[in-house]
């Protein structure tokens, strides 16, 4: 290389050469090249990417760096401990030719086995791997075609709780390998313990990807199942941000139930009293902070009111009581959401662990200034009081899929009732849309008969109108008549 100028960075002889130099040196031919031959070479991230070659290192032999342990990223005071971001290409796209990424050039981002995990002889410093949580099948992700997708999960039912692994992730959702997701979730501004978690499990190191950490990877990527849950995400944005109010109604109804009297409807239908524990929302936070007395001051307004219950009466019987009371408090709007229709004999067993859910949430317990304030015309229980909690919008829908989890738990042989009741509803939605086809015709005849009376009014004036003009003409016509005959006398005479 007798001349600078010949020495191109992108040929792959020199990009992946196993030269060792120092890195004084390659900065100051990174500098020269790129000012000398811009269109033969563009550096991306000049400097920082140099780092993989370093002096006495032989590039080929690194291993890959993975997400930093707690104490090198702590005692790094070399910048971000996540590295830089990566390309947008790290989802699967191709990267433009003559653009060169010297860290993308890695052999230990772009070589190796596609495996989640690395051994690592700082494994200590990595937390074991949560539990697993068993998810049902509406609450897992899905394929293009609808179908379940079985992933390794663990944690919490949280948005940054529930993990998935990240090598399957990868497969079977996003159709990319696991080492180019991972070198997505270290590059590109997503955070450890928020978006990503890595955990020490079976003596290497495996890294497990959050549901909010997975939302994120959707909206990033162009595959089919990424742009269907985009697509039906945007839309929900949108009509809570935009939309009308006939589509928020239609939204509400879906998230935080049907009217009461809509659901008394149906389940008055029942031949027989059904065992069932049962959710309903009273209202939001904001609407009843002061007729409900609620002293929850982190509770943001938008926060939802729910009622958990339990009958072997029946839930018809049970919510018409609750009507009857919690009705008479100003600003209540009771909505049913759901009900487990459970064997008698586990009614007891079903109700516990139902509740038990909604107690082991220290942050949904109400407190109030006294239940007297709730002008209901009675003093609730204590038992009542614990049936009552605070949750956020966002994880009622994780409760309704909870309730369905349940039900095929404790369903016992009500699956004929559940049928009968599905139909029942899908009756009284095929009701209610021809009930609402009839009266848009109704009201199309009658305004076409408004119209029809309004254009017969015109023509009966125009011809008034007329009328009036003939009567007016014959009456000079008249007048005519009599002075000729006048002047023929006249002359006569």
């Amino acid at each position: 290389m007798t001349k600078k100028s010949k020495w191109i960075v992108a040929h792959d002889t020199h990009r992946c050469s196993k030269l060792l130099v120092t890195r004084d040196w390659f900065e100051k031919e990174m500098r020269f090249i790129s000012t000398s031959h811009p269109a033969e070479c563009q550096i991306e991230e000049l400097g920082r990417s140099s780092a993989h070659i370093s002096e006495g290192t032989n590039h080929a032999d690194h291993a890959d760096p993975g997400p930093p342990s707690p104490s090198s990223a702590k005692g790094n005071g070399r910048g971000s401990a996540q590295g830089p971001a990566a390309p947008a290409s790290a989802l699967g796209g191709k990267e433009n030719e003559g653009h060169i990424n010297v860290s993308s050039a890695d052999p230990a981002f772009v070589e190796g086995d596609d495996e989640d995990s690395d051994a690592d002889e700082g494994l200590d410093n990595f937390p074991p791997p949560p539990d697993v949580v068993t998810l049902t099948n509406s609450q897992k992700w899905a394929d293009d075609e609808g179908h379940a997708v079985e992933l390794e999960t663990r944690g919490e039912m949280t948005k940054n709780g529930l993990l998935f692994r990240a090598a399957e992730v990868a497969v079977k959702l996003l159709g990319l390998t696991p080492r180019n997701l991972r070198q997505t979730l270290y590059k590109d501004a997503f955070l450890p313990g928020e978006d990503y978690l890595t955990v020490r499990q079976d003596d290497v190191r495996t890294v497990y990807i959050s549901f909010a950490g997975v939302v994120r990877l959707l909206y990033r990527s162009n595959k089919v199942l990424a742009r269907r849950f985009t697509d039906w995400a945007t839309e929900k944005l949108f009509v809570l941000k935009a939309g009308d109010d006939h589509s928020q109604a239609g939204l509400v109804s879906n998230i935080l139930g049907v009217p009461v009297e809509i659901a008394l409807s149906i389940l008055q239908k029942c031949p027989l009293p059904c065992a069932q524990v049962y959710l309903l929302t009273l209202g939001s936070v904001g609407k009843l902070r002061k007729t409900m007395g609620i002293k929850n001051k982190n509770a943001p307004d938008n926060h939802i009111v729910v009622k958990v219950g339990a009958t072997g009466r029946g839930a018809a019987v049970r919510i018409s009581e609750h009507v009857g009371g919690f009705g008479k408090i100003k600003n209540i709007e009771i909505r049913f959401v759901k009900a487990i229709w459970t064997d008698p004999h586990l009614l007891s067993t079903c109700e516990k662990e139902v509740k038990q859910y909604f107690r082991s949430h220290e942050e949904w317990k109400i407190e109030t200034t006294g239940w007297e304030t709730w002008r209901d015309g009675k003093k609730h229980s204590t038992a009542e009081r614990s049936e009552i909690f605070i949750i956020p919008p966002q994880e009622l829908d994780n409760v309704q899929k909870l309730y369905d989890a349940w039900q095929a738990k404790y369903g016992g042989g009500y699956a004929d009732v559940l049928k009968t009741n599905e139909a029942l509803q899908e009756a009284l939605r095929h009701k209610e849309d021809q009930e609402a086809v009839l009266a848009d015709l109704h009201n199309e005849r009658l305004r076409s008969r408004d119209i029809e009376i309004a254009a017969a009014a015109r023509e009966i004036a125009g011809r008034d109108r007329e009328i009036e003009l003939l009567k007016q003409q014959l009456k000079q016509a008249e007048e005519l008549h009599q002075l000729k005959m006048e002047v023929l006398r006249t002359r006569n005479a």
